[in-house]
This record gives structure tokens, C-alpha cells and sequence, in this order.
């Protein structure tokens, strides 16, 4: 088994997970990987995610594994495999990992986004305010955080604060920015946006929320694994 870790950026961050996942294994078919796949009427390559990313969403550090009926070295599957993608899908590095370990999504624990708005606009003094200290720090004390989410096709309200590690100003030169952590477990996690949304509310003009949650840019940077910090 190999694990690795690679980066979905530029017009490729509007990838689904499902066309993320076919792309990823037909480079893998091309670069002569020597795949193992899973028994049955339909075998499919023992190639699995982290975490699924949300489509609009860039990936910079993600995490997958994928089982091979044969050893190969991680550098040499590395190599083979980038000539095969285009540049803005790309695997950073690869390593051996146990083949009968846990899986990488039973411990993934934690995921950290850099969260920007995109220009269109906006009143300076507004922008500046959404990426003070102070802003960040009241968001963050708050004892709920109300966000709306889809489940099975409807629209559930849940409390995100719990789900919320982090939430810091990142930004510089007047174009403010945010460091947002959230915790991944069992039960699920939080979408950025909609803890984004939350924050805003009250801290825009009603008639500009739609609009700017729709041009926030979100990346993610890192997981984290249980036994990380």
C-alpha cells in the first residue's frame, strides 16, 4: 500500500469527487501502476480519499492511498504517475504505508481552510472590520455558531461551534483572509461556507450576503490525522 499526498488547485478545484477519482486512476492505468482492485462483478482500483473535497473547494495537501498486487517504489509510482496529470493535479510525495493498517479516512480528525474574498467591489472600511482581530476573536466566543446544511436532501440547522477549533484574521495589505480549523469525526464535519455565512451575518449589508459568500475562495491546506496535533 502507498500512500500520498497531492494538490487539486486552479480550474481543477471544480472537480467532483467522482471525476477527481477517475482522473486519478486512469493516470494511474497509464503511468503501468500495477493496481490491485476489489472482488466482484464490478472490481474497482483500491484507490481511496482522506476526505472528499467539496467542489469549488482547492486542495493543497491531500491525502489518499492506493494497494498495488506488486511493490514499487514510492518514488518511482510518483514520477510515472505526474507524467500522466495535468499540472494543476499533482502528487507531492509518496511513502509505504502498512497494508493492513486503519484506513485514512478513519483518522481523519481535523482539516484547515485559508479562506479569501474574491475582489467585486467592496466597501474597504466593511472589509477591513471582517478581518480584525477583534471580529474573529467575538465570532470565535460566541457559545453557538447556527449554520444550515443538507442531509439526505434536506435542510438541517446544526451548531457549528463545537466543530470549531480555530477562526483567525490571515489577511495583509487590506484584503482580509481567514484561518479556519474544524473538527472531522464519526458523526461528520462543518462546511466552510456556511460557517463562513454565519459569520458575516450581522457584519454585512443583508443585500451583499448572497453575493459574498458566493465569491469567497476557500482552499484547503492540511488534515489532521489522529495522533497529530
Amino acid at each position: 500500500k502507498i500512500r500520498f499526498e497531492f494538490q487539486k488547485v486552479g480550474e481543477l478545484r471544480f472537480l467532483s469527487h467522482l471525476e477527481l477519482m477517475r482522473a486519478l486512476t486512469r493516470a494511474l492505468r497509464r503511468a503501468g501502476v500495477p493496481l490491485a482492485y476489489t472482488q466482484g462483478f464490478n472490481p474497482q482500483p483500491r484507490l481511496s480519499l482522506a476526505q472528499a473535497l467539496a467542489v469549488g473547494i482547492q486542495g493543497l495537501r491531500e491525502l489518499g492511498e492506493v494497494e498495488l498486487v506488486r511493490r514499487m517504489e514510492p518514488e518511482e509510482m510518483l514520477a510515472g504517475w505526474n507524467r500522466q496529470l495535468p499540472p494543476e493535479l499533482k502528487i507531492l510525495r509518496a511513502w509505504e504505508a502498512p497494508l493492513n493498517g486503519p484506513s485514512l479516512s478513519a483518522g481523519v480528525r481535523g482539516a484547515v481552510y485559508h479562506i479569501q474574498i474574491a475582489p467585486n467591489g467592496w466597501d474597504q472600511t466593511v472589509l477591513t472590520a471582517l478581518g480584525a482581530t477583534e471580529a474573529c476573536a467575538a465570532f470565535l466566543a460566541q457559545e453557538s455558531i447556527p449554520v444550515e446544511t443538507t442531509k439526505k436532501g434536506k435542510t438541517v440547522s446544526l451548531d457549528a461551534r463545537p466543530l470549531l477549533q480555530e477562526f483567525a484574521g490571515a489577511g495583509n495589505d487590506g484584503s482580509p483572509a481567514w484561518q479556519m480549523r474544524v473538527r472531522v469525526g464519526p458523526t461528520g464535519s462543518v462546511k466552510p461556507a456556511a460557517v463562513m455565512r454565519s459569520f458575516l451575518v450581522g457584519r454585512v449589508p443583508a443585500g451583499d450576503l448572497d453575493r459574498m459568500v458566493s465569491s469567497l475562495r476557500i482552499a484547503r491546506t492540511a488534515l489532521a490525522l489522529e495522533g497529530q496535533g
